[in-house]
């Protein structure tokens, strides 16, 4: 080898392995250091009531949920364009595109890496499959974006399920595997629930970007609209419009699609006909309070299943209602009460259009 070859190779050896990586982790470490809701830490402290998990595996459990959290964040920020993440500026408006992409798959190949060393060859192939589902999942979301092709209403749940359900299904297998032998509880299958729960993020997030002030607080005003997304609340507005109006979302979809964004003045005329000549909103709304009382009637079964009650389960839920005001009579407390309110109103919203037989 040439000295000179030889003495640079000394020397990028010889730097502390800590500051070579340091562009690799720096997009992913800024991303982590955003403040989140903490929705996934609550669901493992609530599992943990039917799982029994060593007290040692938490902290592992907790970081790899996060961090596979994190990467999919990066990468959905890249791929649809997104400006902000968390109220401040997304990892690639900081870092650049690529260095940001490169950033997630180095993360990913250390987590699959961790993985397997504090939880064994059966967690990490849990991981591989879930993260499979979400990027096949992804890849439809794209897809339909990018060819302006509305899905289906079930195309969209089952993308949902891939998606957004994978991450808890994810957390509810690997708490499994990991569960102790000695272990007193041992729920059924914890698929049904996480399905159920992934759903409800994920049309509650479609309903908060248009709706909650807050939401556009953290992600900018109507951001699906300029991402050209197809939400739970556009392919209803599609499905119920009449023919004029369907032909307006369209085109202004079409012009989103040609220009990349969508104007103010186009985003509050598309606003416009959800709440009032569609409803869309006011479904949406409704439809979260039939999946609340879905997710609430399977915390029954399970609770009645392992004889254990799980109050941090329940509160979650309840605190996942604030914001969304309940159509007339509904009410968690009407659920399995004997009094027949809540599923008169659920009757409205066909169970196949919400998918609840998953």
């Amino acid at each position: 080898m040439s000295p000179v070859l030889d003495r640079d190779m000394k020397g990028v050896m010889s730097t502390p392995k800590e500051a070579r990586s340091m562009p690799a982790i720096a997009p992913f470490q800024y991303l982590s250091s955003l403040p989140s809701k903490g929705v996934r830490h609550t669901i493992v402290e609530a599992l943990r009531t039917w799982i029994d998990i060593p007290d040692d595996f938490l902290p592992d459990l907790l970081s790899i949920v996060g961090d596979i959290h994190n990467i999919s964040l990066m990468l959905d920020d890249v791929e649809d364009g997104s400006p902000l993440r968390r109220s401040k500026p997304a990892a690639h408006s900081v870092f650049g595109v690529g260095q940001t992409v490169n950033s997630a798959t180095f993360q990913l190949v250390e987590v699959i890496g961790r993985v397997a060393q504090v939880a064994g060859p059966l967690a990490q192939t849990i991981v591989l499959e879930e993260l499979k589902n979400m990027l096949v999942a992804q890849s439809l979301d794209l897809h339909w974006v990018q060819h302006a092709t509305p899905p289906s209403s079930q195309e969209y749940l089952q993308m949902i399920d891939g998606k957004t359900g994978a991450l808890f299904r994810l957390i509810a297998r690997l708490m499994i595997a990991q569960q102790s032998p000695s272990s007193t509880t041992n729920p059924p299958s914890l698929d049904r629930l996480m399905i159920l729960f992934g759903r409800f993020f994920q049309i509650r997030d479609d309903y908060a970007n248009l709706a909650m002030d807050q939401y556009q607080d953290s992600k900018g005003f109507c951001e699906d609209l300029d991402e050209g997304k197809w939400s739970f609340i556009l392919l209803h507005a599609l499905a119920h419009a009449t023919p004029p109006t369907r032909m307006v979302l369209m085109n202004v979809l079409m012009q989103r699609h040609a220009t990349g964004c969508a104007g103010r003045g186009h985003k509050e005329l598309v606003l416009d006909i959800f709440r009032h000549e569609t409803r869309s909103l006011a479904f949406t709304t409704e439809a979260l309070w039939v999946l609340g009382q879905q997710i609430e009637l399977e915390i029954q079964a399970l609770e009645r299943a392992t004889l254990t009650a799980n109050p941090v389960l329940r509160e979650m839920v309840r605190s996942l209602q604030v914001g969304l005001t309940p159509p007339d009579g509904y009410g968690f407390e009407e659920v399995g009460g004997g009094g027949g309110g809540a599923v008169g109103h659920g009757a409205r919203i066909s169970e196949g259009v919400l998918g609840l037989s998953c």
